[in-house]
């Protein structure tokens, strides 16, 4: 059967909108043994929420993720946002707004946000991958290597 995708609006200049849904539904968080220590020396209480993987990651149990909180204007916020994983750093949506756009997750666990949008526009696979050159950057100062 073939899924018909309405083209998702696309906003040039996109910014996170802090609600919390890519947080709140992904089941884990993978990140490398070193990740997972610097959250545990600046959060000790994650320390059962790992779990070991069989490829030398670790997974954070994460929904809905225990690094979430809201701030006083209802905006969620990430405690560890200065030491977060390499995977969130990562991330983006690109929903336009959460009112007009709902999260939209697909049975692997993707961000079909996400997809729709590099699949039809040229200016979030720009964007994109402005994020991830720039999280990759990051890694490489902090020691992470790349496989």
């Amino acid at each position: 059967m073939t899924r018909i995708i309405p083209l998702r609006a696309i906003a040039a200049e996109w910014r996170c909108q802090r609600d919390g849904a890519c947080c709140r539904l992904f089941a884990a968080v993978t990140m490398t043994p070193a990740e997972r220590d610097l959250l545990v020396a600046r959060r000790p209480d994650l320390g059962a929420r790992f779990t070991a993987r069989a490829d030398g990651f670790v997974d954070l149990a994460a929904r809905p993720c225990p690094l979430l909180a809201t701030d006083a204007k209802g905006l969620a916020v990430c405690t560890v946002y200065d030491v977060r994983p390499y995977n969130c750093r990562r991330f983006g949506c690109y929903r336009p707004h959460p009112a007009t756009e709902p999260f939209e997750q697909g049975l692997a666990g993707e961000c079909l946000n996400l997809i729709d949008r590099i699949r039809h526009s040229r200016a979030v696979r720009r964007a994109y991958a402005h994020t991830q050159r720039r999280a990759q950057r990051w890694a490489d100062r902090h020691g992470w290597t790349r496989s």
